[in-house]
């Protein structure tokens, strides 16, 4: 009878335990979990407008301007592509990344997003 509690109880123990730390995981912006692609953003950009999302995918185009500051890349992931301002450093072209940004729109005429572009908040580059 002891051992069947003691069993049952352990079980228990590594259930929850299990279960935080789940939880804890989709936290991890290296996993899938809570990523939003390019063509969802794109498809509903009054939804997504000034929120905060994860986005994957290919750096397909990098610009710099150095004598006015500016620079962005495109990043692109089945098809659809969408332009990022960087925090900091640019990535290299065709390099794999993770960027965590607040998505924003020039403006919404009709419905139809002019000028959608993430301002990156954090970005993990990996290989590919």
């Amino acid at each position: 009878m002891k051992s069947e509690h003691f069993r049952f109880m352990t079980r228990a123990v590594v259930g929850i335990l299990f279960l935080l730390s789940l939880s804890g995981l989709k936290g991890c912006d290296y996993l899938p979990v809570g990523a939003v692609s390019i063509a969802e953003l794109l498809s509903n950009p009054t939804k997504y407008d000034g929120k905060e999302v994860k986005v994957k995918g290919v750096v397909s185009e990098v610009t710099r301007i150095p004598l006015v500051g500016i620079k962005f890349y495109i990043l692109s992931d089945e098809g659809r592509q969408i332009l990022v301002v960087p925090k900091d450093s640019i990535p290299e072209s065709k390099s794999r990344v993770t960027v965590v940004g607040i998505f924003r729109n020039i403006a919404i005429v009709g419905g139809e997003s002019v000028g959608p572009h993430l301002e990156e908040v954090k970005r993990l580059d990996y290989s590919l």
